[in-house]
Parts: C-alpha cells; sequence; structure tokens
C-alpha cells in the first residue's frame, strides 16, 4: 500500500466484478434482499411494512459505505502531497482501522448491540394480537438487524479512520499551508468538501433507522426503552456531526497557528518598509511603496483566509442536508415522535 491506494475487504469483493461500480449497486441491493425475501417467506401474516424499510437500510448503508471509501480514497493523494513524510504517517492508521480483522470486529460488535436492542425494544408481535409469532419471521428479523448492525458498525469503524487520519493530516501539513491558495481554507478545502458528504451519507442512513424505530410496533414499552429509542433517535445527528466537525479539529488549531505566524511576518516586513519609506535617504521610494502594496495585498489575501477547511457552499450544503432531512423525518412521523416525547415527559 505503498501508495495507499487501500482496497478494503468489500471493496475487493466488488471490483472483481466485471463493472466495479455497478456491482457495488448489485451487492448493496442483494445484501438487502438476502433479509427481506426469507424474511417475507417465513413472516407469513405477521409480515410487517417496515420490514421493507430495514431492508432499504441495509441496501443503502453498504451503497453509502461504498461511496464514503471512494471518497475517503480519493482525497488521499492531495492529503500525502500536503504533508512533509509523504504518507507514511497516514498509511498506519488506514493499514490499522480498515484492516479486514478491524472492520469485520467492529461491525460484529455493532450488529450484536443491535440485536441487543431489539430484543430490549421487543420483537414487533402486535399486529396479530393473541397469537405467537412464527419461528422463522423472528430468526429473520434478527438476521435483518444484524446485517443492519454489521454494516453500520464498519461505518463507524470508517469514521473512526476519518477522524484519525485526517488528525495526523493536520498535524503535519502546516508546511505545506498557502493563504494565497483561491478556496481561502488555506489548500484544505477538499477536506470540508469531503467531510461534507461523509456528514451528509452518515445522516441519511441515521435518519432512516431513527425512522424505523419510530415507525415499528415494538413489542415492549417501559421507560427504559423509551430512554433508549431517544437516545437512539439522536445518535444519528450526533454521529454526522462528529464527522463533520471532530476530524478538522488539529487542522482548524495548525491553520490558526498559520495564520498568526503569517501575520507576523508581513507586520513586521510593512514596519521594515514604512521606516525606510520615512527615513528618506538614498533609497527608491518607488520600489518600497511597489513592496508595500504588494505586502499589504498578501495581509489581504490572509485576513480573507478560513480556519475551518469550509467553504459557504460547503456549510449551505450540510446545512440544507441537515434541514431536509430532519423535515421529511418530522413529517414521516411526527404523531409518533409526540407519542415519544409523552412517554419521556418531554411535552
Amino acid at each position: 500500500m505503498d501508495d495507499l491506494n487501500f482496497q478494503p475487504f468489500y471493496d475487493r469483493f466488488a471490483n472483481q466484478l466485471m463493472v466495479p461500480f455497478l456491482g457495488k449497486i448489485v451487492i448493496s441491493i442483494a445484501l438487502g434482499v438476502m433479509f427481506i425475501g426469507p424474511h417475507y417467506l417465513f413472516a407469513d401474516k405477521w409480515f410487517q411494512a417496515t420490514s421493507i424499510l430495514l431492508a432499504v437500510i441495509i441496501s443503502v448503508a453498504l451503497l453509502s459505505l461504498y461511496y464514503a471509501t471512494h471518497v475517503f480514497r480519493s482525497i488521499l493523494p492531495v492529503m500525502v502531497r500536503h504533508i512533509k513524510d509523504n504518507g507514511s504517517l497516514l498509511r498506519k492508521p488506514i493499514e490499522n482501522y480498515l484492516s479486514a480483522k478491524s472492520l469485520v470486529f467492529c461491525g460484529l460488535s455493532f450488529a450484536a448491540i443491535n440485536c441487543f436492542l431489539a430484543g430490549k425494544f421487543g420483537i414487533p408481535e402486535s399486529q396479530v394480537v393473541g397469537q405467537s409469532a412464527p419461528f422463522g419471521y423472528t430468526v429473520t428479523l434478527y438476521w435483518g438487524y444484524f446485517l443492519a448492525g454489521f454494516v453500520c458498525g464498519m461505518a463507524v469503524q470508517g469514521i473512526v479512520t476519518v477522524c484519525h487520519a485526517i488528525g495526523v493530516y493536520g498535524s503535519n501539513a502546516q508546511a505545506k499551508l498557502d493563504y494565497t491558495s483561491p478556496d481561502n481554507c488555506g489548500g484544505t478545502l477538499f477536506l470540508g468538501n469531503a467531510l461534507m458528504i461523509f456528514g451528509s451519507v452518515t445522516l441519511l442512513v441515521g435518519i432512516l433507522i431513527s425512522l424505523y424505530i419510530i415507525k415499528t410496533e415494538w413489542g415492549v414499552s417501559n421507560d427504559f426503552v423509551t430512554s433508549l429509542k431517544i437516545v437512539w433517535v439522536i445518535f444519528p445527528y450526533l454521529m454526522s456531526f462528529v464527522v463533520f466537525i471532530v476530524p478538522v479539529l488539529t487542522l482548524n488549531k495548525s491553520l490558526t497557528e498559520y495564520k498568526s505566524r503569517q501575520e507576523y511576518k508581513l507586520q513586521t516586513t510593512l514596519h521594515r518598509i514604512r521606516d525606510s519609506i520615512d527615513k528618506g535617504g538614498e533609497v527608491d521610494l518607488d520600489d518600497l511603496r511597489k513592496q508595500y502594496e504588494f505586502n499589504q495585498d498578501m495581509r489581504e489575501k490572509l485576513h480573507k483566509m478560513r480556519t475551518w477547511p469550509y467553504g459557504l457552499d460547503t456549510n449551505a450544503k450540510y446545512l440544507t442536508v441537515v434541514i431536509a432531512n430532519t423535515y421529511a423525518f418530522y413529517q414521516s412521523a411526527e404523531s409518533e415522535i409526540s407519542a415519544l416525547a409523552n412517554l419521556a415527559g418531554l411535552q
């Protein structure tokens, strides 16, 4: 992996197909079908519409993971060019966090947590009163929870990788920062755009999960379960915010320090030029004035440089995604959200 052209195991499998891009779509859909197919056959009259949503979550989560991996891979060459060691510091976290062992471990952990929470919520059984759910219905439903948890667990591992890798980059990128860069972010806007995508796809999958939790008629209802539901509904917003902000905290510090140092250098240069002009003597005043104007222009460019790798359009796009998804979620589950809030004593 000298060129950091990493390929997690789920990517390698898709890339073996004739058309990798279409293969990833087919694999994502197939994984959802692997749940909904057996579940529909065994559920009989217990089948619920929310199970279709669960299948959609599985497919969308895997497709989002494929897309996020592609975006992360695309920004790595730029990151490598911007740090002094040509990527050796980035190689270690990527090898560790995106190894098959780490991805599978995190996937299995989240799958277990997802199945545990489903058990605490109570497998939905209220559709057919007085009858026990078929064994196949319960088993296949847990299979769906397992698949959703496994894919989302790998995505969480990806978020950890992004946070670590960009944190390493932020600590070692000062030598290559450039306040004259047209992006007005010191040449780091490419990271902000990538993080906007990561945060958006994380939120999209999270909203679908929250909608499933809210819409499903769970078999258990008590204060503890209500608290768990609220936490799980809020969780996607938290994860989206984490992947959008946390990775660049170190980079923000580096940009701030860089901007402060450059401001000091320009101020020093301008003071020296002004002193030379004031003293007069055998100096080329026209040349000094041109130097002064040039450095003053540079100072204005430095003043415009942001200390976060986000442009106004990046922030606007992310905010639009958050508002649109939140509105759609609330419109889809307004009554259920109100009922949940009443149970929690929030209204």
